[in-house]
């Protein structure tokens, strides 16, 4: 039995967080890619999903570009390595009067953050470590 080629014109839900969550592990995206081919993603799915940054908006105002307060620039971390999807990410702090550059240029820098990338490990390895205490105790 073979499986249709999965034509949608966006990766559902839950692949789009799995590709962000790869993407801040540090995966490869060659394996990244052979993943997605492998459940029959098409390659228009593929690259709209690793080209899911926000854009830097062109400050054509020529506005300064604010840095987020601290609080902030924390709660964007805190929704990264809880999977929220970016576009939630933007529209919360949209909503909180952020310029789209400002927004843009916050998630770029944090969803390259070496700090995040290390953190998301250890979140991983506590879900790991919760998921086996929860095997073990059940016996």
């Amino acid at each position: 039995m073979s499986a249709a080629l999965n034509t949608a014109t966006a990766l559902p839900q839950e692949w789009q967080e799995w590709v962000m969550t790869n993407i801040m592990r540090g995966v490869q995206t060659d394996a990244i890619i052979d993943t997605l081919k492998n459940h029959r993603f098409s390659d228009a799915q593929i690259k709209a999903a690793l080209s899911d940054e926000p854009e830097l908006a062109a400050n054509e105002s020529k506005q300064t570009i604010r840095k987020l307060p601290n609080n902030w620039k924390e709660w964007v971390a805190s929704n990264l390595l809880a999977g929220t999807s970016k576009a939630g990410i933007v529209k919360t702090l949209a909503q909180q009067g952020f310029s789209s550059a400002e927004i843009a240029l916050e998630i770029q820098t944090a969803s390259k953050s070496p700090y995040l990338r290390a953190a998301a490990k250890t979140a991983q390895t506590l879900k790991k470590r919760e998921w086996l205490l929860a095997t073990t105790s059940r016996g």
